[in-house]
């Protein structure tokens, strides 16, 4: 039996399965021989009324179709029962009996998630059918296959295409092209999760040839999906293109409406993975169109979180969160928190790259203190390490080592989950081939049974099979707790190299910002020095320019007064003065030592405001070394009053508020 495919994350691949659970297990309710005194199916309690009454096998007919009824709402019950029918059934050695109980058995597992121990029940069941004479074809394909699907669900993909490649022959040998289809189908999906696309191309193929023979047109339109999917993880985007597309037109046909959202939106993904994001934009939102006809909230969620992601790889920001805003309101008002979650980290996301710091924090708070009430590790890392960068880029140096406490507690949590599920995996292999290798073991019991009846040396043989499996587990338990002690001791000392770390980390961080203090500090401190020299070498420079003024004026009424030949040495008297006193020339002087502390004072006051002339940058220069009008009015050799019109006529100049001082205003160059 086929089941439907639809578009899914690449981490939930697991789902590209098409067997399902319960349609298999329908097949049972016909095969065995019910006495008549059940053929009106009474409830439990007079079954079990019956069952009391009733022995050998025909009691053990009974549990098996109690343990049927209770599967749907009592899987626990169901294993109960199924487990009293095998223990009658071995001990009359009815293999079809304790292959039906040993199937029921893989079902109740599967249903209560216990996918390992409900694997183990399904290829037992497999191999006792293969010891019936005659075998039931039917039965052994359909536990193989059963077998596969829980090993694939357990992400096995290796052992569950062992088990669907021994079950394609006989369903070929049946001549059953459904079951055939299906197991072709169910090859790829473990070709395609082992990486090996081509094989898993030509499995999807001669599904789809049988399909078609079989004119089973929405089996042919999930074919073409698989195959899609299959080119799209082999990064062959064309070819991804070209099967969902055919996928896409023969549901169309068939108004098959609730599809089309999910193969538009497998089309959407493939034109973002291969870069064409305004084709990945068009079929997302003709996805989204279909989803809000439907009324399907949580996909609604979805396609608009798909949107906003690829408006966020177009650094379209705005775009994107309003994408996001929408769907965290559709997933917040249906309780998901694990979704709500990341779509809160993405608008932190945005938000900081449209340089929207207070806006991105708020977004990363939200989404760190959902994702800690559940437990979401992922999204803990990436909203404590946008917090982290962000408070970072602030020089927030205690908030920003905070997070990054955080963010490294959540990332070393991660690695060490996964390592732990990499040592259940190999935990659930051993348990797994332990139990095949003592299941072939029993197997061999079974026949040397059937062939002498020695039962003394049975027994034997048993008991020393037993002990060696005794002193192996003992050695393995030995050996699971040396390594577990190993394993201890190196997290421990990874913890302690861990803070370590974390404790020079932080000091380095205070020695760089004690330095960058000390450095601002220096350099104020050399500012206000050269601020001090150069104001004192002005002041000096018109002390001088005044001693001249004066000596300019006794030379002139000596001059005014006959001297004889001395006129001369007067006129030198005026030459020298002047040469001194030359304002043009001691200004550009002024200028050069001025703009050796100051750096770009005037660039940047001709920059904004080109019509100021020489005595308009003189004066602000005055006013930045914060010199009296007293000072100012003996440098530019005006009165104080000439100074203050000057001023006033300088801030309508430049344009300043009447709030804002001229002293602010050239303090702040």
């Amino acid at each position: 039996m086929k089941s439907l495919q639809i578009a899914v994350p690449a981490n939930l691949d697991k789902f590209f399965c098409r067997k399902k659970f319960l349609i298999v297990a329908i097949f049972f309710f016909n095969i065995f021989n019910i006495p008549q005194v059940i053929s009106q199916q009474p409830n439990d309690d007079s079954l079990l009324a019956v069952i009391e009454s009733a022995s050998g096998k025909e009691r053990a007919e009974l549990l098996l179709l109690l343990s049927r009824r209770n599967l749907s709402d009592n899987p626990e019950k169901s294993l109960l029962y199924a487990r009293q029918a095998e223990t009658i059934a071995r001990s009359k050695k009815s293999k079809i009996l304790i292959s039906n109980a040993l199937k029921i058995q893989g079902d109740a597992l599967f249903a209560l998630d216990s996918l390992n121990a409900s694997a183990i029940a399904y290829s037992l069941a497999a191999e006792t059918e293969e010891l019936l004479s005659p075998q039931r074809p039917d039965s052994l394909m359909r536990r193989l296959s059963d077998a596969g699907y829980a090993f694939q669900e357990m992400g096995l993909f290796d052992k569950a295409l062992d088990y669907f490649q021994h079950a394609l022959p006989i369903s070929r040998g049946q001549n059953d092209s459904v079951e055939i289809a299906s197991n072709l189908s169910n090859i790829g999906v473990s070709l395609k999760m082992l990486g090996r696309y081509g094989e898993a191309i030509g499995a999807f193929n001669q599904a789809l040839e049988l399909d078609a023979a079989l004119v089973s047109e929405s089996d042919m339109a999930l074919d073409y999906n698989n195959i899609g999917m299959v080119y799209q993880a082999w990064h062959q985007y064309d070819r991804a293109i070209e099967f969902f597309t055919k996928a896409l037109e023969i549901d169309e046909r068939l108004g098959n409406r609730h599809k089309l959202s999910t193969r538009w939106s497998n089309i959407g993904q493939v034109y973002l993975a291969w870069g064409k994001i305004p084709e990945a934009i068009d079929y997302f939102n003709k996805a989204l169109a279909i989803d809000r006809e439907m009324n399907a909230t949580s996909k609604i969620a979805i396609r608009l979180q798909g949107i906003g992601l690829t408006y966020l790889s177009l650094k379209e920001y705005q775009k994107a969160i309003d994408y996001f805003k929408e769907s965290y309101q559709t997933f917040n008002s249906l309780g998901l928190k694990f979704q709500s979650a990341i779509i809160l980290a993405h608008i932190g996301d945005a938000s900081l790259a449209m340089s929207d710091e207070k806006e991105a924090e708020s977004f990363y708070q939200q989404s760190l203190k959902l994702s800690q009430s559940i437990d979401l590790k992922p999204t803990i890392i990436a909203a404590a390490k946008g917090l982290y960068g962000l408070y970072k880029n602030q020089g927030n140096y205690r908030k920003s080592l905070e997070y990054f406490e955080i963010f490294k507690i959540a990332e070393d949590s991660v690695f060490s989950e996964a390592s732990a599920r990499q040592i259940n995996e190999f935990k659930i292999r051993y348990e797994t081939e332990k139990k095949e290798r003592e299941n072939q073991l029993l197997t061999k019991d079974i026949q040397i049974k059937i062939r002498n009846q020695w039962f003394l040396m049975t027994v034997v043989i048993a008991l020393i099979f037993l002990s060696i499996a005794l002193i192996y587990a003992f050695r393995l338990k030995k050996r699971s707790f040396i390594q577990s002690r190993a394993l201890y001791e190196k997290e421990s000392e990874l913890s302690k190299l861990k803070i370590d770390q974390v404790e020079q980390q932080n000091h380095h961080l205070q020695e760089v910002l004690f330095a960058e203090e000390e450095i601002r500090r220096l350099q104020i401190q050399s500012l206000e020095q050269k601020n001090h020299e150069l104001t004192s070498a002005t002041m000096l420079i018109a002390n001088k320019n005044e001693i001249f003024e004066k000596l300019k004026k006794l030379a002139s009424e000596i001059e005014d007064k006959p001297l004889n030949g001395n006129r001369e040495i007067v006129k030198s008297i005026f030459r020298e003065i002047e040469r001194q006193t030359d304002i043009e020339s001691q200004w550009d002087q002024f200028k050069i030592h001025f703009e050796s502390v100051h750096k770009s004072f005037f660039t940047k006051l001709h920059k904004n405001n080109p019509a100021l002339t020489q005595t308009d940058l003189q004066l602000c220069a005055y006013i930045k070394l914060n010199m009296a009008t007293k000072e100012i009015s003996k440098l530019m050799n005006i009165t104080p009053e000439s100074v203050n019109t000057h001023r006033y006529r300088l801030r309508k100049k430049i344009k300043l508020q009447a709030e804002e001082t001229l002293d602010d205003f050239l303090h702040s160059l």
